[in-house]
Formats: C-alpha cells, sequence, structure tokens
C-alpha cells in the first residue's frame, strides 16, 4: 500500500507515481481543502491564482486516481463525492490525539515559571499557527471583552505565522498589554505543559469552506489533557466535542467571551467539562482509533484488489 496526505505536488506526484509503477493500491489521507485554504490566506493575485489553481487540479484528480480516500470530516468526504469518487472508496478518519502525552497529571509550572506566572493567575489559552485561515483576532476581541470584567486573567496565544505582526497590533490598539502574551513558535514537546496551565482553552472559527472541512487537532489534545474548552460550532467542532465543551456562533466574538466567562465563573461547570473531555478522547479521538479506521480502509481495499484478480 502506498499512503500519502496532503495535495502537494513535492508529496502526492511521487506517490502516484510509486503506486502505479510498483503496482500497489494507492491511499489518500485527504484532512483539509487546500485550495481554499491557500486563497484564504494568500488572497488572489496573479501569482496566488496559479497556485490556487494547481492545488484545485491537484484535489479534483487525485481523490479519482487513488483506491481508497479517507477523510478528516464529513465535509470532505462528501466534497469527494462531488468531485466524483464512488461512495464504496471513502471513508471517515477522524484525528487524534496522544493520550500518554497529553494528560491532566502534567505538570503546569514549567509554562507558568517560563513566563513568571503566579499559581493564582487563570489562563485562556489559543494554540494554532497565526495565518489567515486561523481566526485568532476572534479570540483577541473576546479578550478585550473579558479583561473589562476579569482583569486578573492572562491571555496566552502559542504560534507564530505571517499574521503576527497584524495580531499585535490589534492588541496594542486594543491596549490589552501584558494582558495577552505571545509566545511565538513553541516546540509540540512543550505543547502539553501550556495546555495544563489553561483554565480555558479556546477554539474560535469563522463559518468558511475551509472551517467546515477542519478537524481542528487543536481540540483533541484540549480534550486529552482534561480541558474546559470554548469553540466555534462549524464543521466537525460539535461532532468532535460531543458535549463536551461549550459552542458559540461562529464569528462572534461577544458569544466567545460570553462562553469564556460562564467557564471562568462556574467550578462545577468547568470540573464537568472537563471530566467529559478526557473521556470523549478515551473512548474516540485518539491515535489508537485512527490507526484502525486506517487500517480498516487499507483491509477493504486489498480485498477487494484480492477479488479483481480472481
Amino acid at each position: 500500500m502506498v499512503h500519502f496526505q496532503k495535495c502537494h505536488h513535492y508529496a502526492a506526484v511521487p506517490a502516484v507515481i510509486a503506486a502505479y509503477m510498483k503496482g500497489k493500491p494507492l491511499h489518500y489521507d485527504w484532512d483539509d481543502w487546500e485550495e481554499k485554504i491557500w486563497y484564504e490566506s494568500c488572497g488572489r493575485g496573479l501569482h496566488s491564482r496559479f497556485i490556487g489553481f494547481s492545488f484545485k487540479v491537484l484535489e479534483r484528480t487525485l481523490p479519482l486516481l487513488a483506491d481508497s480516500v479517507s477523510c478528516a470530516s464529513g465535509y470532505l468526504k462528501d466534497l469527494a463525492e462531488r468531485f466524483g469518487v464512488c461512495r464504496e472508496r471513502l471513508s471517515e478518519t477522524p484525528v487524534g490525539a496522544d493520550m500518554e502525552k497529553f494528560n491532566s497529571s502534567v505538570s503546569a509550572e514549567p509554562a507558568r515559571k517560563k513566563h513568571g506566572l503566579l499559581n493564582r493567575e487563570e489562563i485562556v489559552l489559543y494554540i494554532g499557527q497565526l495565518h489567515g485561515a486561523q481566526y485568532v483576532d476572534l479570540f483577541i476581541q473576546a479578550a478585550s471583552i473579558i479583561l473589562r470584567k476579569r482583569p486578573d486573567v492572562r491571555f496566552f496565544i502559542v504560534g507564530e505565522g505571517f499574521m503576527e505582526w497584524k495580531l499585535r497590533q490589534m492588541v496594542n490598539e486594543l491596549r490589552l498589554g501584558h494582558r495577552v502574551i505571545f509566545t511565538g513558535s513553541v516546540s509540540h514537546s512543550e505543547i502539553p505543559f501550556y495546555i495544563a496551565a489553561a483554565t480555558v482553552c479556546v477554539a474560535p472559527f469563522r463559518d468558511t469552506l475551509v472551517t467546515r472541512c477542519k478537524s481542528p487537532l487543536k481540540i483533541v489534545e484540549y480534550m486529552a489533557s482534561g480541558k474546559a474548552i470554548v469553540a466555534s460550532d462549524v464543521g466537525e467542532v460539535r461532532k468532535m466535542l460531543g458535549g463536551a465543551g461549550i459552542l458559540t456562533p461562529p464569528g462572534d466574538f461577544g458569544a466567545l467571551a460570553d462562553g469564556i466567562l460562564l467557564v471562568l465563573g462556574n467550578e462545577a461547570l468547568r470540573a464537568d467539562l472537563e471530566n467529559a473531555s478526557r473521556k470523549r478522547v478515551e473512548s474516540t479521538y485518539n491515535w489508537a482509533n485512527t490507526a484502525q479506521c486506517l487500517l480498516n480502509g487499507y483491509e477493504k481495499i486489498l480485498k477487494q484488489n484480492k477479488s479483481r484478480n480472481f
């Protein structure tokens, strides 16, 4: 079996050629609508449209060339069908979390110590890339509302990207000062410490074609760490949380702020959400389950190939 992820030509084209030359089944692991992500991040200038067109061609061709396609979301699965892929060749493979690396026993001290925070200071956390398809501006606008009522709270933005300068400018314009902390790039090995230090973990989104396709990894890592989550209700998010979090309308930073304030001010609710989060990952959103879904897809296509040979 030849397995490849993403439609980028430098990975996808060699995988397709190798599969056809060696006579091996080809599996496409599709986790995002890259064409739409590109345009949302980089605009529609002449050069951008050329690259976007290449994504469009690849994302419409690769699912048809593959023997099987696993999709990270129901929207992507429906999209593959619209592109002409037979339903029998499609499967849903949810994203998963490393349950050993991310868990409620991880110490918060390394992250707090690194940024000079006292144990009593509550942290609201965002983790992710800082580019045009991540909507961190919603997090900052929500922080501005919350700090009027809870000036003791700190807001952490963990990640880097070409939009960071603009987001920093927004923080300055809103006069949020030292209450919003940009950590910059953080190694994945340190991410569990930052999540452990948080009281509330946030996943803000707008309702776009990009977010309808997403299965955000940050959400399952928040859940695996046993954290209370406030997230925008779009795409796979409701299904992923399964009641183990607070959902708010996409693009509504006021509602996002209300959800965060609700969790900050209600210890009993927060404890219930924390308990439900970890259980959700243990039952469904873990890498063992993801691997089994992939294996099921492999076995299905291998059986079909054997029947054709006979």
